[in-house]
């Protein structure tokens, strides 16, 4: 039995298999979906399966079923036998649609950056504030950092701005003053 939720895209693969227990390749396989009692849907939903580019024989095909309910999946090949698998269309609950929002994402990311900013150390190296994530090594944020007249510092801080992107995973030097990016070349000077 395949479950799946209402509108949600899922595969279906299909083998051919010859009198010679061979899988067969270059034959045209059909899907049928019906409810349980055989009836056709309507508008009905049916579809061609695909050959996979990466083995021969195989035959996939991505099926959508809008509405919750018990379903039969006919699979047809002209001089083959039929086969048949049921699926479990659900609705999607409540809780699994609001967390698919857009808004929803946006604060999963948001969270995942201040537990990222919270969860590791931080530098200051030169006028920049660096975050690490819980790993100590990989950069998760870069700040300008200035004093109360907005001239570039080090020391008596009054305000931080945050650099857009600098790199992707950042690491410190040996000496731990000059930030290297993964290549170990130099993305900051010591000036």
């Amino acid at each position: 039995m395949i479950r799946v939720h209402t509108s949600d895209s899922f595969p279906v693969t299909s083998t051919i298999i010859d009198e010679f227990n061979n899988q067969v390749s270059g034959e045209s396989i059909y899907f049928d979906v019906r409810y349980m009692d055989d009836s056709y849907l309507v508008p009905p939903n049916t579809g061609k399966f695909v050959e996979s580019t990466i083995a021969s024989g195989i035959y996939v095909a991505n099926i959508t079923i809008d509405s919750p309910g018990s379903y039969v999946c006919y699979v047809t090949c002209s001089g083959f036998s039929t086969t048949a698998k049921e699926v479990l269309v659900e609705e999607k609950r409540l809780a699994e649609l609001v967390w698919e929002h857009d808004t929803a994402q946006n604060l999963i990311n948001s969270i995942d950056f201040i537990r990222a900013i919270e969860g590791g150390a931080w530098k200051i190296v030169n006028d920049m504030m660096v975050f690490f994530a819980d790993d100590n090594v990989t950069q998760t944020a870069v700040f300008d950092l200035f004093n109360e007249v907005s001239i570039p510092a080090e020391t008596n801080i009054y305000e931080r701005r945050r650099l857009i992107t600098l790199c992707y995973n950042c690491i410190l030097d040996e000496t731990g003053a000059t930030i290297l990016d993964e290549a170990g070349e130099y993305i900051l000077d010591e000036s």
